[in-house]
């Protein structure tokens, strides 16, 4: 079956002139589950991709996509989490792709717990008659 992996992320585009020529080849990749368009902060065009319902994870096919679309993109960033909860991302910056390991980091606790405990707050809610 394969490993599998989900992902979602953000390519930003260095015009929309070749936008149409992309869609296709992302298409003809498998890899890419869905895709929506939009803008970035600066007006640029992006899309939007993620792996949809599909977890099947083939690094083949993100190479062989990135090598098809590179010269397009001005920046990327497309994060993936394993089915052994691994993390990593992969960049478009400086003219080249690049992969980075990530793990998830918990700092300490916020203030969440101790409303969740107050009395006060189950005394408001009650007044509220909650």
């Amino acid at each position: 079956m394969g490993y599998k992996a989900s992902y979602a992320g953000d390519i930003i585009l260095k015009d929309s002139e070749n936008l149409d020529k992309i869609l296709k080849l992302m298409e003809k990749q498998y890899c890419i589950e869905e895709y929506g368009l939009s803008k970035s902060i600066d007006g640029e065009p992006l899309i939007e991709i993620s792996s949809g319902g599909r977890d099947n994870y083939h690094e083949d096919e993100f190479i062989a996509l990135y090598g098809l679309i590179g010269k397009y993109v001005k920046e990327a960033s497309i994060e993936f989490v394993g089915e052994d909860d691994t993390h990593w991302k992969h960049t478009f910056e400086d003219g080249e792709w690049k992969e980075y390991s990530g793990k998830v980091v918990y700092e300490n606790p916020s203030k969440f717990a101790e409303v969740c405990k107050s009395d006060d707050y189950l005394d408001e809610e009650e007044d509220k008659g909650i």
